[in-house]
């Protein structure tokens, strides 16, 4: 399924969604056919829990690299994902682990936006037991939180009990 999606500089579509496989990327050309320079024959998935994980944002930074933010089921709970590729679609292993960050229990990411300093903010949810709240989370360049963000990267704020 299909939940994202941005325009690059040169015309390519790049598609994010989630399939049984993981996190799903997908590149065309303008002209609508596949871009067989990205991935595999166009595609890219990756899995990070091997179930339940989906893809809900994306973003393209300045010098083409994709942000790729959704959640992960770690069992009981989810958690908050972001991920980095490269422009031919394989993973930053400068970000994170491997181009791969997890965060929280019971966080679900639904945005992200890429601000100028190069920092990723992430928008979600977060629910702590007995309260629905929004959740922000900033990182820095290199996928970990940004310690002068709210508490070590993370803001939240109760919306609803229950």
């Amino acid at each position: 399924m299909a939940s994202a999606l941005v325009l690059q500089a040169d015309g390519k579509i790049v598609v994010a969604g989630h399939a049984a496989g993981g996190f799903v990327l997908v590149r065309y050309q303008p002209d609508g056919s596949l871009d067989p320079s990205f991935g595999t024959g166009g595609t890219v998935t990756t899995a990070i829990s091997g179930t339940g994980d989906f893809a809900s944002a994306l973003a393209v930074q300045a010098d083409g690299k994709l942000v790729v933010a959704g959640y992960v089921s770690m069992a009981p709970q989810y958690s908050i994902a972001l991920l980095r590729y490269n422009p031919d679609g394989t993973l930053d292993t400068a970000f994170g682990e491997n181009g791969k960050v997890t965060t929280g229990d019971s966080h679900v990411a639904s945005g992200l936006a890429l601000q100028a300093d190069g920092k990723i903010v992430v928008a979600g949810s977060f629910n702590d037991g007995a309260n629905n709240e929004f959740l922000l989370l900033r990182y820095d360049p290199d996928g970990g939180l940004d310690p002068t963000f709210g508490i070590d990267g993370k803001v939240t704020t109760r919306m609803s009990s229950g």
